[in-house]
């Protein structure tokens, strides 16, 4: 068995390695704290702009929230490693240590911005408001009095990105720094030996977030106290998760009513009209259903307003609505046109030779055999979209997910209590919609159309 092992995984080679495992692990640790360090103070003054009253602050800090958490990391690390120094404002290009810690600085710093802005939300207004009547300043508020207890309350949450952070800087050995993972890519070049490579890295990460781990669970019961019961978090949470359902119960309620006309239209005029009206809306329909949600509702917040074509920017409600009421469509007019189709022509010709017009025929004949056939997709269709509601939350909707994510770094250990509240309270609205339309199934019973 001990032969099984070393033909598996030879020790000794790795322990020829020592030295590059121990310089590659310092060099984690020390990329990883002056990155963490970084990510605090960015991610500090980007929570206190999202807060501030000044609108030009919070969308410089919303954009770059979202522009951070929207794109991969490494991206950003070639970006900043590479586009960086052409620009005007460096007189000198950046080293690979540098580019890293800036990079992994920044894209931590979008997420610990978020953590930040829950801690500072968490704060009582009393203590703010008793701060101010001793004739403390904003920023004299903020440093003797929110800022501390905010660190404390969500320091768990901080910890966990922190960990990530460690993770993530395995990702700058492809600007060429010399860290942990890039000690296992000098095993493996040498001695073509992946597993004491990269089993070696995977057991000294998991050394690395041990450590976190432990701070974190010391962090918890020295600073986080005793924490609220359950059932005292249930009546906290309850609030906001109750009117993120509601958002999400009036962005999903006008997107199906929306969607579904503009999907009916758009499905009968590619079934009736001419070939250029249906090759035009064929185009409209596979190029919103050959791309992902996510880039349509970039496109309509973000860049049609720049485009000049609107003359304001849209505000993020009307805009998830559009959105998600254009992709709606484009599933709701291949259901009516193929259910439109599958009604015999004989029927419809049928009806001609008795004097109907086509309109009348349509109306009277082929459309009620359709509308049945329509009833079992469009439900699945619908919980799809109520599901889909919650990528919204990307540009700052406070749907259902969102709100759960709000709850949850008020209460961070709490994380299975809060996500289970919220699936439950998606099963609550889907499997009503089902249930109707299950009903409604068999309330008009399914079309038999003759062979």
């Amino acid at each position: 068995m001990f032969d099984w092992i070393l033909d598996y995984y030879n020790w000794r080679v790795a322990l020829q390695y020592v030295p590059e495992f121990t310089r590659g692990m310092t060099a984690t640790m020390w990329i990883s704290l002056i990155s963490l360090v970084l990510s605090l103070v960015v991610g500090t003054v980007a929570a206190i702009m999202r807060m501030s009253a000044n609108p030009l602050l919070w969308r410089i800090s919303a954009g770059y929230v979202q522009a951070i958490r929207s794109t991969p990391l490494l991206i950003q690390i070639y970006v900043i490693y590479f586009s960086l120094p052409a620009l005007p404002i460096l007189d000198r290009r950046l080293d690979e240590i540098e580019g890293g810690i800036i990079a992994l600085g920044l894209n931590a710093g979008a997420y610990m911005s978020e953590i930040i802005r829950a801690g500072i939300e968490s704060i009582s207004k009393g203590q703010v408001e008793g701060a101010k009547s001793v004739g403390m300043t904003y920023l004299q508020r903020m440093r003797h009095v929110v800022l501390p207890q905010a660190f404390a309350n969500v320091l768990p949450p901080l910890l966990g990105q922190t960990a990530v952070l460690i993770k993530d800087s395995s990702l700058v050995s492809f600007i060429g720094v010399f860290e942990l993972f890039g000690a296992g890519l000098t095993v493996l070049s040498e001695r073509l030996m992946p597993n004491e490579a990269f089993l070696t890295v995977a057991f000294l990460y998991l050394v690395i977030y041990g450590i976190m781990l432990f701070f974190s669970n010391y962090a918890q019961r020295k600073l986080g106290g005793g924490g609220a019961s359950m059932i005292e978090v249930i009546k906290l949470t309850m609030p906001f998760l109750l009117e993120g359902l509601w958002m999400t119960f009036k962005i999903s309620l006008i997107t199906i009513f929306c969607g579904s006309l503009l999907g009916f239209v758009v499905g009968m005029l590619r079934t009736v009209g001419g070939w250029p009206i249906s090759m035009t809306l064929g185009i409209y329909i596979h190029a919103l259903r050959g791309t992902p949600f996510l880039i349509h509702l970039y496109l309509i917040y973000f860049v049609l307003p720049m485009t000049g074509i609107l003359w304001l920017q849209l505000e993020a409600f009307p805009a998830a609505v559009i959105a998600l009421s254009l992709y709606t469509s484009t599933y709701v007019a291949e259901i009516v046109r193929g259910a439109v189709q599958a009604v015999p022509r004989g029927q419809s010709e049928a009806a001609r030779s008795t004097g109907m017009t086509a309109w009348q025929s349509m109306r009277h004949v082929v459309l009620p055999q359709a509308v049945k056939m329509m009833i079992p997709p469009m439900g699945g269709i619908y919980v799809i979209i109520i599901k889909g509601t919650s990528i919204v939350s990307v540009i700052g909707i406070a749907e259902l997910v969102r709100a759960g994510e709000h709850a949850t770094q008020r209460h961070p250990r709490e994380l299975m209590l809060i996500y289970g509240m919220t699936a439950l309270m998606y099963f609550a609205y889907c499997y009503p919609v089902l249930r109707i339309a299950r009903w409604a199934e068999t309330k008009f019973g399914t079309v038999r159309l003759p062979s």
